[in-house]
């Protein structure tokens, strides 16, 4: 389940997607759209890894309703670096979260203890 809806992606990245105006509305005859959807998907799958990252963490069970306000951003802030960085090579081989990122997530983490 991706943990952000596609009106927050549209307003971080001030796309303006073009939609039916309908509620909730429907954004299918905008070009971007499955470019956006990719990237909400690997931002979610991102954040999951991370916070999974520890030994035998299961993945926590939110959706758009039940995310944290600090994952929300932590994810919004991962799609906003995926449409910056769109098309470069370099950046998708850098496989990296940024520092504020893992600020943001690094309290969902389970600790390790030797």
């Amino acid at each position: 389940m991706d943990l952000i809806t596609i009106e927050e992606a549209n307003d971080q990245l001030r796309l303006d997607l073009e939609s039916d105006g309908g509620s909730p509305p429907d954004y299918s005859g905008d070009i971007r759209l499955a470019e956006v959807e990719r990237m909400i998907a690997a931002a979610t799958g991102a954040v999951e890894d991370y916070i999974a990252g520890y030994i035998e963490r299961e993945e926590p069970e939110w959706d758009e309703e039940t995310v944290p306000p600090p994952v929300r951003m932590a994810t919004l802030m991962i799609i906003a670096w995926f449409w910056e960085h769109r098309g470069e090579e370099e950046a998708e081989a850098e496989g990296y979260l940024s520092a504020a990122v893992k600020a943001l997530l690094h309290r969902y983490r389970d600790p390790v203890c030797a």
